[in-house]
């Protein structure tokens, strides 16, 4: 991940006025008593290419540090338009005013943001309020499944995640059902791009979104390190998505080869995995809209679809892959087995290869889950400890707009 600093102009004591758009490079070289028109000429030679390689430096250094977060402030016309495109046929297919009351409704400035503030008390933020929303799609509605309690919804309460969860409304139904009879959507196997463009499509476009799996990922660290990570140390970068050490689905042309991957770092993972998102509203749609184009290609599957799009753009670095699983760690082999340590009372995994400790592990493909289950420090033979019973149970989250609590959704736990 690059930083988006600019790095230090190499040492002629340059300083630059950005606002009035000039360069001012002195020299300071040491004055020379001799009026000879020789040495007048070479310091106005020297002085010029200092300047030369000023403004140089400067715009190599500004334009790689700014390309994650400028341009996602100001979106080109066509981007505009082709999400205006993109917008207007997926809210047509899952009802545009329900969708937009149901996103709206949970709008952040409705949350009781007390509940998610200073989750950590070693950690604080200067973030008294988050343009950062965090979204699942799961057409389980209240009745959630074992594994949507166990992972995302227990660890979302423990660490304080404003999760918003969509799909299980009639009209959203209604619209899945909609896709799933249409052949070109690959019998609803790539109907998980359309279901997330409807929500996206109903946001402020102020806003940025983390976007989830709903059955098997497992919030670490709370929702404030996941803030500080994405605004503050990645500066917001338009769109990120996590990666894995498997390449899923291996059929598709263009997504598992040598030449089709961006340069890794080390310690990093080269696959795309498209359980964990984050980015800005506007990117976020321009890119599910061109998964969306994907499947005129004949690609039906939402992960290589999004592959292809990250890798055709990674060079501009808009979007962005999260090597090194600072967000997000993918489980399924050939990844080592997590390592584990303990900080203050809690258990973590430490991703293997990239030696971090993601802020989500993400329990994907077929691998025994159960095993993890085991060793997650807020169970005790599958059960929720007793003295996290309450906390859980009462945290609120929501449900197609709706305020509903954990205990809700997982009543046969408490």
């Amino acid at each position: 991940m690059k930083s988006a600093k600019i790095l230090a102009l190499p040492p002629t004591n340059c300083s630059l006025i950005q606002n009035m758009e000039v360069f001012r490079c002195s020299a300071n070289r040491r004055k020379s008593r001799s009026k000879s028109w020789t040495q007048g000429l070479l310091v106005l030679v020297l002085l010029t290419a200092e300047i030369a390689l000023c403004v140089i430096t400067y715009n190599v250094h500004f334009s790689s540090a700014t390309a994650g977060s400028s341009s996602a402030e100001r979106p080109n016309g066509r981007q505009k338009l082709l999400s205006n495109e993109y917008c207007a046929r997926s809210l047509s297919i899952f009802g545009s005013d329900h969708t937009r009351t149901s996103v709206s409704q949970m709008h952040r400035a409705s949350y009781n943001t007390s509940q998610y503030m200073a989750s950590t008390p070693n950690f604080k933020t200067s973030m008294k309020s988050s343009r950062l929303r965090v979204m699942a799609i799961s057409t389980k509605g209240m009745d959630a499944p074992k594994s949507m309690c166990q992972w995302t919804l227990f660890s979302a309460a423990l660490n304080k995640i404003p999760l918003e969860i969509y799909g299980a409304s009639p009209s959203f139904q209604a619209g899945l059902q909609k896709l799933r009879d249409d052949e070109t959507t690959g019998d609803g196997k790539s109907v998980k791009v359309d279901c997330m463009l409807s929500m996206l499509c109903a946001m402020d476009s102020s806003e940025s979104v983390l976007m989830v799996d709903a059955f098997d990922v497992i919030f670490q660290r709370p929702f404030d390190e996941i803030e500080h990570l994405y605004f503050k140390r990645w500066n917001a970068p338009e769109f990120t998505v996590s990666t894995e050490s498997n390449c899923w689905p291996n059929w598709v042309e263009g997504i598992c080869g040598v030449t089709d991957q961006p340069p890794v770092p080390p310690g990093g993972t080269p696959y795309i995995n498209s359980g964990v998102m984050i980015g800005s509203v506007e990117a976020f749609k321009e890119v599910m809209g061109r998964a969306l184009d994907q499947r005129k290609l004949g690609v039906l599957d939402d992960q290589a679809a999004t592959a292809r799009v990250v890798y055709e753009n990674v060079e501009s670095q808009r979007f962005l892959m999260d090597h090194l699983s600072e967000l997000s760690s993918a489980a399924y082999p050939p990844k080592p087995i997590y390592n584990e340590i303990e900080i203050e009372g809690r258990g973590y995994f430490v991703d293997p290869v990239s030696k971090t400790v993601p802020m989500m592990i993400h329990l994907n493909g077929d691998i025994p889950k159960d095993v993890y289950g085991q060793k997650m420090w807020y169970l005790t033979d599958g059960r929720l400890n007793n003295d996290l019973v309450e906390t859980v149970r009462d945290y609120v989250v929501s449900v197609d707009g709706e305020r509903v609590t954990v205990g809700d959704m997982c009543s046969s736990y408490f």
